[in-house]
């Protein structure tokens, strides 16, 4: 026997977003021929959604995931414990790599920063990168990839601030970009992104993101080689690896 729900407005608005979540944007119709709610309620609480906003109703009449709720999944993200969930994943990494050292870094606010570092034992240089240290976002793989799948608005405030910095390098596998703003735009078409020696001398880095379900990134991984490790001809192989295990974190955090 079904248990019928103490508070049914709640049930159903839960029953709605996650039929957006899932399908993306929906009209009213599709909605109700979803979830199978009774009519006039729904579009209450579509109502009560949006001036929330929770939802939002576009030109096109359908309906999407708004501000509201992405800014409390970030906040919930947020309060849980990223560190101890890759840890483990940083250190199969350090395993699976001739690296230097491995990262995950998180967007808090305009900023980034790294929350998580592993360093390889055999590891005799040292490294700019520090938990806790702010990430640049014009010249490290970390940086970029983490500004590249930021909401479109956010991407331009912090260009405004950062772009003034950048300078071209040579893409390895990338289509080359003559901007900043080009070259995120590689990394999202790409999904990662590249430190060529950009940060420090004689340094590679490859990056990729870490997602959530609703398509929001979490943080992104990465991971540093010297030049005469991580040559030109490796960038592709390195690039699969990191993404698989950007791919793994991803599932394994939902």
């Amino acid at each position: 026997m079904q248990i019928k729900p103490k508070v049914p407005a709640l049930t159903r608005t839960f029953d709605i977003l996650s039929v957006i979540a899932q399908n993306g944007p929906l009209t009213a119709q599709e909605i109700l021929q979803a979830v199978d709610l009774p009519r006039s309620s729904t579009y209450v609480l579509l109502d009560e959604l949006i001036k929330v906003k929770v939802l939002h109703r576009r030109s096109d009449g359908r309906y999407q995931l708004w501000m509201r709720l992405i800014a409390l999944g970030q906040s919930a993200c947020e309060n849980i414990d990223l560190r101890e969930n890759v840890a483990k994943d940083l250190d199969e990494m350090l395993e699976v790599f001739d690296c230097l050292a491995v990262h995950f870094g998180i967007m808090d606010g305009d900023k980034g920063y790294y929350l998580l570092k592993k360093t390889h034992p055999k590891t005799d240089l040292p490294l700019y990168s520090k938990e806790g240290k702010e990430i640049s976002l014009v010249n490290t793989a970390l940086g970029k990839c983490l500004l590249a799948y930021q909401r479109e608005e956010v991407q331009e405030r912090i260009l405004e601030r950062v772009d003034k910095g950048y300078v071209v390098s040579s893409s390895l596998g990338q289509p080359q970009a003559s901007t900043l703003k080009e070259e995120l735009a590689n990394i999202k078409l790409m999904g990662w992104a590249l430190d060529n020696a950009e940060s420090e001398k004689n340094i590679r880095c490859v990056a990729a993101p870490v997602f959530s379900s609703l398509g929001y990134i979490l943080g992104a991984i990465s991971v540093v080689g010297a030049k005469k490790v991580f040559t030109e001809e490796k960038i592709p192989e390195l690039v699969t690896k990191v993404k698989e295990f950007a791919v793994r974190i991803s599932m394994r955090l939902d």
